[in-house]
């Protein structure tokens, strides 16, 4: 591919052709949640993915924060999907008095086919009611989050293994090093 250097995404545009004309792919090789396996016997229910998230597929979706949700959908907008977030039937918010232990869990529809939930907020509350629904994998991307540092790995360690009334957590990152951190994390 050849592009215009006077200007990149014009250029890139211009050797793309109509890009009116491209449709969302969907994901064929997806990846059971239940067929990552975990590392430690211990928290046998956690267990980390080095890659693509959108290739995995699970129950819930977890995002770090509202904010988070609204740029990966602008995201599946851009990628030519159309999103629409409804509330799930059931009470999802808890917590009202301390912001800290609110969450929210909402059904997705038009977006990637394997995705039906995605949530945000406090990640046991999340998992508490999911197993109340009886639903059993919960995945986590840490890339869509932003905060990668080690605090903030730890305290998702600590959120991950506390969620044994889930068959499986996963906690998905691209990067090699944030692997690693989490698997001493877990394993410690």
């Amino acid at each position: 591919m050849k592009f215009n250097t006077t200007s990149t995404f014009k250029g890139l545009v211009n050797s793309l052709g109509n890009i009116n004309r491209l449709k969302p792919s969907t994901r064929t090789n997806l990846l059971d949640a239940y067929k990552i396996t975990p590392l430690n016997k211990k928290h046998a229910h956690v267990a980390l993915y080095a890659g693509d998230w959108t290739k995995i597929n699970c129950d819930c979706i977890h995002f770090h924060d509202e904010g988070t949700l609204r740029r990966q959908l602008v995201l599946a907008r851009i990628a030519k999907y159309d999103p629409e977030l409804k509330e799930v039937s059931e009470q999802s918010m808890s917590g009202d008095s301390n912001p800290e232990e609110q969450f929210k869990i909402l059904r997705i529809n038009n977006y990637m086919p394997h995705i039906r939930l995605v949530s945000y907020g406090n990640l046991v509350g999340i998992g508490n009611a999911l197993a109340l629904q009886q639903l059993k994998s919960l995945l986590v991307p840490l890339e869509t989050s932003g905060k990668s540092d080690y605090d903030s790995l730890v305290l998702m360690m600590q959120y991950a293994k506390q969620l044994g009334m889930l068959e499986r957590v996963i906690l998905c990152t691209e990067d090699n090093n944030t692997w690693s951190i989490l698997n001493k994390l877990l394993m410690s």
